[in-house]
């Protein structure tokens, strides 16, 4: 009776052992939410703070990042809505210049227009300002097809009276039309929804509501589409009778990102992770020599000018994470570096040879 209690005690005290907060986790995660702020004060991004419960650094700065197009080659493919007749001569030469930016490489950021930065704003007030809610609900971007030069000192292209519509993923770019630039209720277009399926149906499959179990009904019109994005509702879109979900992801309550939400809890998962590798007594990160040192190690996240490392505050050690490869499947260290802290955000950050940490 004695053993079995005493076990007993063992057992609970291993439960309350695992459910207590990882030291190095807990300061981890708090690392993450400040270094997201950092990078949404460099790269000014508007942040109000107006709604409390959407008020995550970490929040705001993956909505950036999630928008932002890394800057490497890309072949382009069109729809069938091109050629598109009647543009004019400079649309004409501003969507050319566009598709060799794509692939080339060159850095298409500027001309996706102000919301990028200053417009949008996870934790405003504003429900239908939280984000971009066409790229949110089918994966589109918008990009404003000048042919003006960006003046020295600004990030933004001039406005054009005509924007292209563009479906960027890792291995190519599909423009789907160009159409004048539209007030808010055009960027809820279904055509453009209609476009996506019938051109890249390989690429729509993988959305597709399988067994119909629902009845598909008569395809939501643009108006629906725009009402149920800024309430926050989701929605099956009917494309030829097959009923589709949102490609982008959708939109959660708050009119944000659903894969937002997830890209948030995953990078917290991973870090969690991090930290029990760090905290491992017989891992690299104990056993480096500089930390052996140390009586009391301290790890903290940092950022240097290759992306997310690890840092020991008291002897000043970096465990810098490896970079993403193009071309390979990308291990979890990869991944959370990648997500969070990419090469043009952390060499913004931090210039090369310097190192910022939490410490």
């Amino acid at each position: 009776m004695i053993t079995d209690l005493r076990r007993l005690a063992n057992n609970i005290e291993t439960m309350l052992s695992d459910a207590r907060p990882n030291s190095t986790a807990t300061r981890f995660e708090s690392d993450l939410e400040d270094l997201a702020a950092a990078f949404v004060d460099k790269f000014g991004l508007k942040f109000n703070k107006e709604k409390p419960n959407l008020s995550s650094p970490l929040l705001r700065w993956l909505d950036f990042r999630q928008r932002h197009v890394d800057p490497y080659p890309r072949p382009v493919v069109l729809s069938d809505k091109f050629p598109v007749a009647n543009l004019p001569d400079e649309t004409q030469k501003g969507l050319q210049q566009l598709i060799e930016r794509f692939e080339q490489g060159a850095d298409v950021n500027p001309y996706q227009g102000r919301g990028l930065i200053r417009k949008n704003d996870t934790s405003g007030e504003a429900k239908h300002a939280r984000t971009d809610l066409l790229f949110a609900d089918w994966g589109i971007l918008h990009f404003h097809l000048t042919t003006k030069p960006i003046r020295p000192g600004r990030f933004f292209s001039e406005p054009d009276d005509y924007l292209a519509f563009c479906l960027v993923g890792g291995n190519g770019v599909a423009f789907l039309d160009v159409l004048p630039h539209p007030e808010k209720l055009g960027f809820a277009n279904v055509d453009l929804f209609d476009t996506m399926a019938r051109n890249w149906p390989e690429f729509m499959d993988k959305f597709k509501i399988r067994g119909q179990l629902l009845q598909s009904g008569a395809p939501l019109t643009t108006v629906q589409v725009s009402e149920f994005r800024e309430a926050g509702v989701g929605a099956f879109y009917n494309f030829n009778g097959t009923l589709f979900r949102s490609p982008g992801g959708g939109v959660t309550s708050a009119s944000t990102p659903r894969r937002l939400t997830l890209a948030c809890d995953q990078i917290s998962a991973l870090v969690r992770t991090l930290a029990t590798l760090v905290d491992d007594p017989v891992g690299q990160f104990r056993t480096h020599s500089a930390v052996t040192a140390v009586a009391n190690p301290e790890f903290r996240l940092g950022i240097g000018s290759s992306g997310l490392c690890v840092v020991e505050a008291i002897s000043k050690t970096d465990f810098l994470l490896p970079k993403a490869a193009s071309n390979t499947e990308l291990s979890w260290m990869q991944r959370l570096n990648n997500e969070f802290a990419p090469p043009w955000a952390a060499e913004a950050l931090c210039p090369p040879a310097d190192l910022q940490g939490n410490a």
